[in-house]
């Protein structure tokens, strides 16, 4: 009886004020705490509807989609990321938000194949939209497709050529899939392309020791310190990478 007085208290609180769209935000969180889901997805809804700010109407849709997670209705949450998908820019920070958040749902479910679906669909639809090929490599190679996960990514190295973030993740899929010696020869390329940075240096060192090349590993680390403030975290960072390999002794001085 409680629940069902509530109810209509805040219900004609929203027809009162039908333009104080804040109030309303308020109401939807009360129906939630009350566990009152359907009530609040059904609210949710119709602040979207009326919502006209375009980010606003992005972050309420994105509480709708929350709340259909909580009702543990997962399905209907992809739905409404799905369907913003489209309003958000290329590689911005709300299309990597949704695709963040897609795949918490299908993880949380520990259904990769349904996420890699997903995936799929949306490249299809979007084949312009660089992030989405990004995932279908990450999900390649997370499934050990190593040669598909390299090909997605050097497609989209010739879409981008020269961005950073694409380049420095490509060195990470190739050490992810195996292809140690190629991702050396990239992140050798970034050297010569940006010298003055010192933590490519340490990455470099990384991934010769890891091909069995010591000496020139060292010379890496060399150059990482040359080029770093060589401050004490510097200095910390260099211990921390020769222990990792067992070297203690030159760790220890």
């Amino acid at each position: 009886g409680e629940s069902e007085t509530a109810i209509q208290v805040w219900e004609s609180l929203i027809q009162a004020y039908p333009d104080d769209l804040l109030l309303h935000e308020d109401i939807i969180e009360a129906f939630a705490n009350e566990g009152l889901s359907e009530k609040a997805i059904e609210s949710g809804i119709k602040l979207v509807e009326k919502t006209k700010d375009p980010y606003d109407r992005i972050v309420r849709h994105f509480r709708v989609a929350e709340l259909h997670i909580l009702a543990d209705d997962l399905e209907k949450a992809v739905d409404v990321y799905e369907a913003e998908l489209p309003r958000t820019g290329a590689s911005s920070w709300l299309e990597r938000e949704i695709l963040a958040r897609v795949s918490r749902i299908y993880r949380r479910e520990d259904n990769i194949e349904a996420l890699r679906s997903w995936i799929d669909e949306q490249a299809k639809s979007f084949p312009e939209r660089l992030s989405l090929l990004q995932n279908q490599a990450s999900l390649a190679a997370e499934s050990g497709e190593s040669e598909k996960a390299v090909a997605l990514y050097r497609e989209i190295l010739d879409r981008s050529p020269g961005d950073r973030d694409t380049q420095n993740a490509f060195v990470e899929i190739l050490a992810q899939t195996g292809y140690t010696k190629a991702a050396i020869l990239q992140l050798e390329s970034l050297v010569e392309q940006y010298p003055a940075e010192a933590d490519l240096y340490l990455g470099l060192a990384e991934l010769l020791f890891a091909d069995g090349q010591k000496d020139p590993s060292g010379e890496a680390v060399r150059n990482f310190l040359a080029k770093s403030p060589r401050d004490e975290i510097d200095y910390l960072r260099t211990g921390r990478f020769l222990e990792k390999y067992e070297q203690f002794d030159r760790a220890a001085k």
